[in-house]
């Protein structure tokens, strides 16, 4: 009988208290007191998590910008870059200009005694066909056919075989089959020298004629220009005759310009 009592006021409590603490969680949700005890502990609660976000927004504002930055000086390195070569290359071009315009005055005051037409090589094998040149000058300049076609005024290397109005062919000496009369310079020897083509030549000699590697082969005449140095000299014994090789002394793919004597 006393158990039954005591259980019946224990039960009798937990109802108050369950009671009481409903009417003051009542009383505190409609003052507004447990929103503000609510807000504050999600504050403190989430204040960290802001932190940690406000601190990853700096650092990747901070490492794009300097992305950005070094996305900005590479491309200012490759404009700086490409403008230099560009400087140089200008600077190329007018040093090589003025070595070909120092290159004009010396063989002008070379020749001065001499008249000559200085015409550009606008064409050269193999654009142009087998050692034939395409000069810049033509009737209009005064050129003619025949006219002995130099290189620094003192090498002979073709004579004007076609003459437009404003530009000429030029024959080089050297063509296949091509002849012409010479001089070997040391050994006073008129020869005929064949073209070879490319700029090479022959000359056939009989071997009781002494000639040297090295011997200049010149045109006849008082004023003789240089055709070429002897480079080899071929001889069979079964064979009277020995055979001259020569070239002309001048790279044609490097000649710019020709003097044509006029």
């Amino acid at each position: 009988m006393m158990n039954f009592r005591q259980n019946k006021n224990k039960g009798t409590r937990k109802v108050l208290i369950l009671i009481v603490l409903s009417a003051l969680f009542l009383i505190l949700l409609l003052s507004g007191s447990l929103n503000r005890i609510f807000s504050a502990s999600v504050s403190e609660i989430g204040r960290p998590f802001l932190r940690v976000g406000n601190s990853t927004s700096d650092w990747f504002d901070k490492n794009f910008s300097f992305l950005k930055n070094k996305t900005i000086l590479k491309e200012e390195n490759r404009s700086l870059k490409e403008r230099v070569q560009e400087l140089e290359s200008k600077i190329l071009s007018c040093q090589a200009l003025e070595e070909q315009n120092k290159e004009l005055k010396n063989v002008l005051s070379r020749n001065e005694k001499q008249k000559y037409l200085i015409a550009f090589v606008l064409s050269r094998p193999p654009q142009s066909p087998y050692d034939v040149l395409i000069i810049d000058a033509g009737s209009e300049n005064g050129i003619e056919n025949g006219m002995e076609v130099t290189a620094y005024g003192d090498i002979l290397i073709g004579h004007v075989n076609e003459v437009f109005v404003n530009t000429s062919k030029v024959k080089l000496i050297s063509f296949p089959q091509e002849e012409n009369s010479a001089m070997m310079l040391d050994a006073n020897v008129p020869v005929i020298v064949v073209g070879q083509g490319s700029g090479n030549f022959e000359i056939n000699l009989p071997k009781a004629v002494e000639i040297k590697e090295g011997e200049k082969v010149v045109t006849l005449g008082i004023n003789p220009l240089l055709l070429g140095i002897v480079e080899k000299i071929k001889s069979n014994p079964s064979d009277p005759f020995q055979k001259i090789i020569f070239r002309l002394p001048v790279n044609i793919q490097e000649l710019n310009y020709v003097m044509i004597k006029i």
